[in-house]
C-alpha cells in the first residue's frame, strides 16, 4: 500500500524560564500515521527458500500508539502494509484469512525518552497472517486474477524512537525477523514519517467506469527515482527534518532513511 495520509509535523513551543528559552521533554510516542520502512539485511548471503527482492526489502508501516492507564507508560503497534494488503484482498475474493494477530504490539520501557532522545521498545508480540489462496476464475465478470497463498510472520525487536521537541517520533529503527513462505530473514529496519513519493511520474485517477477524474496519483509501475524530492530543501515544509538524512528507495518509490537508525546528515 503506497498511498500517503495527509502529512504533519508535531512542533512543541518553547517556554520560556528566567529569560533562557527551554523546551519540555516530550512524552515517549509514535505518530498514529505511515512510515516509510527500508529493510537492510543483518547478512548478505541469499537464504534459502528466498529471492533477490528479500534482500532489497522495504515496505509501508502503520504505526499506532495508546495506554491502557491514565499516565501510564505507553504501548505502540506495528502492521505492515503486506498483511494490510493481503487480508484487503483475501476478504475480497472470501478466502480464508487468519490474521494472529494483525498488528504487533509492545511496551516502551519508561514515559519519557532517555538522555539520547531515544524511546525504546525492547520486545512486541509476534504477528502472523495466513491468507488462502485465490484461485483463477476467467469466466467471472470481472475475471479473477491468482492470487498466491499469502504465510507472513513478523518478530519485532529493539524498537528505537527518537523523540525530541523539534523532531518528535518522525523516525525510528527495530531489528526485524521476517518470514514469508519459505524465506525467512533478518534485518535493520530504518524508517520515517510522512510518507512521501519520489517517482518521476503521475497518473490520472480513473473513475469505477475508468474514465479519469481530473486527479493524479503516483505511477509506481512507470516512474524513475528522483533523489531530490527526498531532501529537505526541495520538499521544504513536507514533514522532512533537515537534521536527518533520506533517499529515494529505488524499489518502493518513497522517501525513507539513507543511513540505519539514527541517520543523522553527516
Amino acid at each position: 500500500m503506497h498511498n500517503a495520509k495527509s502529512l504533519s509535523l508535531v512542533v512543541l513551543l518553547a517556554a520560556t524560564s528566567c529569560g533562557k528559552a527551554t523546551q519540555p521533554k516530550p512524552q515517549c510516542k509514535v505518530q498514529q500515521e505511515e512510515y516509510s520502512a527500508v529493510y537492510i539485511p543483518v547478512d548478505q548471503g541469499m537464504p534459502a527458500g528466498c529471492t533477490p527482492d528479500d534482500l532489497k526489502a522495504g515496505e509501508v508501516l502503520f504505526l499506532q500508539y495508546y495506554r491502557t492507564e491514565v499516565n501510564g507508560v505507553p504501548k505502540l503497534a506495528i502492521e505492515p502494509s503486506s498483511f494490510a494488503d493481503a487480508i484487503a484482498v483475501g476478504e475480497e475474493h472470501q478466502v480464508d484469512v487468519k490474521p494472529e494477530p494483525e498488528y504487533s504490539i509492545g511496551k516502551f520501557t519508561d514515559i519519557y525518552p532517555d538522555d539520547k532522545d531515544i524511546c525504546t521498545a525492547p520486545k512486541l508480540d509476534d504477528s502472523t497472517l495466513t491468507v488462502a489462496e485465490v484461485v483463477a476464475d476467467p469466466n467471472a465478470m470481472p475475471p479473477v486474477e491468482h492470487v498466491p497463498a499469502v504465510d507472513l510472520n513478523y518478530k519485532w525487536s529493539n524498537v528505537k524512537v527518537l523523540t525530541k521537541p523539534l523532531s518528535n517520533a518522525i523516525h525510528f529503527g527495530a531489528d526485524l525477523e521476517r518470514k514469508s513462505g519459505t524465506c525467512t530473514m533478518k534485518y535493520k529496519v530504518s524508517a520515517s514519517y510522512p510518507v512521501i513519493f519520489c517517482g518521476d511520474t503521475m497518473k490520472p485517477v480513473l473513475d469505477e467506469m475508468g474514465k479519469p477524474t481530473g486527479e493524479e496519483e503516483p505511477d509506481f509501475d512507470n516512474s524513475k527515482p528522483v533523489q531530490e524530492v527526498c531532501t529537505f530543501e526541495h520538499e521544504e515544509g513536507s514533514g522532512l527534518d533537515p537534521k536527518l538524512a533520506y533517499a529515494c528507495n529505488e524499489h518502493t518509490l518513497l522517501c525513507v532513511p539513507a543511513h540505519a537508525f539514527p541517520s543523522y546528515t553527516k
